[in-house]
Parts: C-alpha cells; sequence; structure tokens
C-alpha cells in the first residue's frame, strides 16, 4: 500500500488578512503549486477546504483531487487533520499511512514526497518529518499507527506536536527550504517576489 496525501487548506490566513492559498508563485497560486507537486507522486491526494472554500475549490477544479470541505475549520488545524483523515479512511479504509502537507511552503515538490514515502518504506521510522532550521515537522508522513492519536489531537494542534512529543520515533528528510512559509505580508515581500 501506499499512502495517501493530506494537503490542509482550510485555514483563514488570519496572520495575513487574506488567502494565503491565493498567493502566487512564479504565476501559480500556492495551492495549486502544493496540489501539483502532491499529483507528480501519483498517489491519491485529498484535500480538506474551510475558509474561502469556493474560491479555493474554483482555483483547482480541474485538479483531481479528492475535495472535503471542514465546516468547522476555525476550530483549528488539528480539527482539520482528524477531519482529513476521517474522510481519507472513509474512501480508503485500508490506507497504512498518509502524508500531510499544508499549501503555505512555496518550494515543496514531488521529489521531496517521494523520499519521505521512500525512507517510510525502508522503515526508517513510523513517522517521516521534514527536516529545517526549526526542526522537524511538515510534510510528514504517519504510519497507521499513529492514526488513532491523529484523532485524539486537540483540535488547536497539528501534526507537529506530535512529531516533536515522539521524536525517538521519528526519521527525517533533509528539507532547508521548508523553513519558507507564508504567514505575514512582511513573508510575501521577502519570498513570494517572482
Amino acid at each position: 500500500m501506499s499512502p495517501a496525501i493530506i494537503i490542509l487548506a482550510a485555514g483563514s490566513s488570519s496572520r495575513l488578512g487574506r488567502s494565503k492559498q491565493l498567493l502566487t508563485y512564479q504565476g501559480v497560486s500556492l495551492l495549486k503549486r502544493t496540489a501539483h507537486a502532491a499529483l507528480e507522486t501519483k498517489l491519491p491526494v485529498f484535500i480538506v477546504l474551510g475558509a474561502n472554500a469556493q474560491a479555493h475549490q474554483n482555483d483547482i477544479n480541474e485538479l483531481p483531487l479528492r475535495i472535503t470541505v471542514n465546516q468547522e475549520w476555525s476550530k483549528g488545524m488539528g480539527h482539520s487533520l482528524k477531519h482529513g483523515l476521517r474522510y481519507v479512511l472513509q474512501q480508503m479504509p485500508d490506507i497504512d499511512s498518509v502524508l500531510v502537507l499544508v499549501c503555505d511552503q512555496p518550494h515543496i515538490d514531488s521529489a521531496h514526497l517521494l523520499a519521505l514515502k521512500s525512507k517510510f518504506e525502508e522503515g526508517a521510522a513510523s513517522i517521516i518529518a521534514s527536516a529545517y532550521a526549526e526542526g522537524a515537522g511538515v510534510p510528514a508522513l504517519f504510519g497507521r499507527e499513529w492514526f488513532d492519536q491523529i484523532l485524539q489531537l486537540p483540535d488547536d494542534q497539528g501534526a507537529r506536536s506530535l512529531i516533536s512529543k515522539n521524536k525517538s520515533r521519528v526519521a527525517t528528510v533533509p528539507f532547508p527550504l521548508g523553513a519558507v512559509d507564508i504567514d505575514t505580508e512582511d513573508d510575501v515581500t521577502k519570498f513570494l517576489t517572482d
């Protein structure tokens, strides 16, 4: 079995004050860039929308994604992750792992996602995370043994909390540019100038 990819794109970008999913980098929205990188892996790709769901869906309508809308997205990233995992398990009950992405890392690509998958298949660990300046985080792959813990996460805590609490069970793949994520207008100016 191969992992399913879950793209978390439900947040309202409150610190930015506008949809970061629709910000463009090299002429393509961050949402679509992330979706393309995921689809290039040839793995099944699920995406969780929430705030601005219709505008975001319009941006990716032509892509072969399995879309679910979390109506309670405002409860936090953990809530959207749990919503996404439940949706994956409804569609693919026997899936053995999930690869969790966010859409504010403009340098994500399919090669890195496949490197995470390969490390998991080697049996390196049951969590494979990306390593960058701030430590280990997403994109991250979680084996099935973590599904129950994901489903018990507090609504306001995402995948990173599981990674940081279980360091001895985490292997990493270097992703130095993963430290670049977009949260503020300063980030937009600094990182997204084409």
